[in-house]
């Protein structure tokens, strides 16, 4: 049930105008941690820990400091989705690299066994990724229902301050 306080007070909080840049820290920090996980591999739990407290944050804002943004429909992320993907592809040929190169278990293989190794490694990876990213669907996100809501909640908001003015004139 919807209270007329809490109405009024999300009414009046600020809006919060764009996301590029949570975008654009998320995909930074992606690129250093799938660039450079292998040398150090607890690198994604702690991105991932940090990523959780952020949410965390970012919910509280949107929840107790600021109006919640008016939903706008997209087919995807954007050139932000180009990034991610051509980071992971970067990743592959990088940490396959950082490996094959610097591993003991390939100390005593010759330079052009450890190049066909790495390359066949990479292609390996390459067709795993692949395989994965023309296999997964992105849901369908219910943008029509949170317009609806917004709109629902604007004309409720709408009603109460019309009513409150007259009944404040009523009174004078």
């Amino acid at each position: 049930m919807l209270d007329k306080q809490n109405i009024l007070a999300d009414w009046k909080m600020d809006l919060i105008e764009s996301t590029f840049y949570n975008y654009q820290t998320l995909c930074i920090s992606f690129g250093f941690v799938s660039l450079f996980a292998i040398a150090f591999p607890l690198t994604p739990l702690i991105y991932w820990l940090v990523t959780a407290a952020d949410t965390m944050a970012t919910k509280s804002l949107l929840l107790n400091v600021s109006k919640r943004p008016t939903p706008i429909g997209g087919q995807d992320i954007g050139q932000w989705h180009h990034f991610l993907k051509f980071t992971a592809i970067v990743s592959i040929f990088s940490n396959v690299g950082i490996f094959v190169y610097s591993t003991n278990s390939l100390y005593n293989i010759s330079q052009y066994t450890k190049l066909v190794i790495y390359f066949v490694s990479c292609f390996g990876f390459l067709f795993i990724f692949l395989v994965i990213d023309c296999t997964l669907d992105v849901g369908d996100t219910k943008v029509e229902e949170l317009i609806l809501r917004q709109d629902y909640l604007a004309k409720k908001m709408n009603k109460f301050v019309t009513n409150r003015d007259e009944e404040t004139n009523s009174q004078r």
